[in-house]
């Protein structure tokens, strides 16, 4: 009583039956495959949502404007902001690119600078923990490193420095004495 009907087979390749008037009149084109891939397409913007860097992303605009995040204090909350490229995943993809090891995460040059282009590296646990607010930075022969980083490069104690520059020692002294 509802027509003909015909067993079709999908480019696909899955099977359906389908009513002939449908067929004639072009109201089914396919098993049901199109409908799905085209809204799925619809419905995905760039498809790496699931990627670490859009995890990194997503992190950094949340501290810089979400109010409620824990972290909106030390970020949003004393004027960090995100520039307006970087607003959408994909600019800030094409500048930054994908992170090279899982261990990388997001540094700002300058800890009071606002995440940008010029501002933003991906950086080692190491490098984050020399560019801390809190450090102490010393310059010596034009050079600006935390007292952690001249100890390595010199190869003293971080305390030894940190302990002379207490004293009031002189930045060449503490480092070459």
């Amino acid at each position: 009583g509802k027509g003909a009907a015909w067993l079709c087979r999908c480019d696909c390749g899955n099977e359906k039956r389908v009513a002939a008037s449908h067929l004639s009149s072009g109201a089914t084109r396919s098993c049901g495959c199109y409908r799905k891939d085209k809204s799925s397409e619809v419905n995905t913007t760039h498809g790496l949502s699931n990627t670490n860097a859009y995890l990194c992303w997503s992190k950094m605009v949340s501290r810089c404007v979400n109010k409620e995040h824990e972290f909106y204090p030390r970020y949003g909350g004393r004027g960090i902001t995100v520039c307006d490229r970087w607003r959408k995943f994909e600019n800030f993809l094409e500048d930054m690119g994908h992170k090279s090891s899982p261990e990388l995460s997001l540094d700002r040059i300058d800890n009071n600078g606002n995440y940008e282009p010029s501002n933003v590296r991906w950086a080692t646990p190491k490098e984050q923990c020399n560019n801390r607010r809190n450090n102490i930075n010393l310059t010596f022969n034009g050079e600006t490193k935390s007292i952690s980083a001249w100890a390595e490069c010199l190869g003293l104690s971080r305390s030894t420095i940190d302990s002379r520059i207490k004293r009031g020692w002189p930045t060449e002294r503490a480092l070459l004495k």
